[in-house]
């Protein structure tokens, strides 16, 4: 049965479902009276195997868990939970009695996101749970912008068949020349999320315009040069997506300053727009487009350096490009 709290205004938005397991009935009482004082919806299960029905029934936000019960025990539990794709994530808070080392290595190792002794400390729990849905929150947010971004990418690359793959490709070839010039990982994440991203403002570009196998007029290349600022409009109201917004508006930035929207030059450009533009130039020089047709690695990177010299690149970040694809 699922408890229902009233909920005061300064409490959580949302209120959490935590999936109490315990073979004792005191114990999952317990669990209970603390979890609903602190505003949290519970179910409860009597055993593992019950624990699996009604995580399937209910979909928690969390399952506190212990160890030892009849028909699965804990372990077993948390092992389900943990190879299943669509409850992996899901944070499982091992509570057991067992004053044992081994007990709750066993428990880490199959999954388990943390561990609480027994007797039960009220604080303890109540931090821990809190702690973990706290980082599924952050975890689903993540989860859903990759959904978002992925849809995104399909929309833009249905426009073109010529481009179908270049938001990955220039996504992997940016990833690459961000590690070689040392980006953190968060930095790493923004780099990926923006190379995939990079072209989403073509959505907003006619489809004669993106497939034109001649030349533009000039009306037709300042529509196509709207996309970077297009793409920031179609993104804007994902405040999951805001760190990439400006690496978006400036990938078609030049190292010399000509470049679009804002004329940006040299280190005024982030540093991932630069990357995604040498990342770019390399996908689009490799790849067939109704314009051209593919060049060979080498060819392309001597076209690069050219590129490099005439003010269009970072000529630092083309090197360092050239010799992370060279390994």
């Amino acid at each position: 049965m699922v408890s229902q709290v009233d909920m005061p205004e300064s409490s959580l938005q949302k209120k959490f479902l935590v999936l109490i397991v315990d073979d004792h009935k005191l114990s999952r009482e317990l669990f209970k009276a603390y979890l609903t004082g602190a505003g949290y919806d519970t179910v409860e299960a009597k055993n593992g195997e019950d624990a699996l029905s009604k995580l399937k029934e209910y979909s928690p936000d969390v399952v506190v868990l212990d160890i030892v019960m009849p028909v699965l025990d804990g372990y077993e539990v948390c092992r389900r939970i943990k190879e299943d794709p669509r409850t992996t994530l899901l944070p499982v808070i091992m509570v057991t009695g067992l004053d044992d080392f081994e007990a709750k290595m066993k428990a880490l190792a199959l999954g388990a996101d943390d561990y609480i002794n027994k007797p039960l400390n009220e604080q303890e729990l109540l931090m821990r749970v809190s702690n973990h849905l706290r980082i599924k929150q952050l975890t689903d947010q993540l989860e859903s912008a990759e959904n978002v971004i992925i849809t995104l990418i399909g929309a833009v690359e249905a426009k073109d068949p010529y481009t179908r793959g270049h938001s990955e490709r220039v996504a992997e070839y940016s990833c690459k020349l961000g590690r070689k010039a040392a980006l953190n990982a968060h930095e790493l994440q923004v780099l990926r999320r923006a190379a995939l991203l990079h072209d989403v403002g073509k959505i907003g570009v006619d489809d004669a315009i993106i497939r034109s196998r001649t030349k533009l007029t000039t009306e037709q290349l300042e529509k196509v040069q709207d996309h970077p600022s297009i793409g920031i409009d179609i993104i804007r109201s994902l405040s999951s997506l805001s760190d990439v917004f400006e690496v978006i508006e400036s990938h078609h930035e030049r190292f010399d300053g000509a470049g679009y929207p804002g004329r940006l030059a040299r280190e005024d450009i982030p540093i991932a727009a630069r990357i995604i533009a040498v990342a770019d130039t390399f996908d689009a020089l490799t790849t067939d487009r109704p314009y051209r047709r593919a060049v060979g690695v080498e060819e392309a990177f001597k076209e690069m350096r050219q590129s490099a010299r005439t003010g269009q690149l970072d000529p630092k970040l083309v090197e360092e490009f050239i010799e992370a694809m060279s390994l």
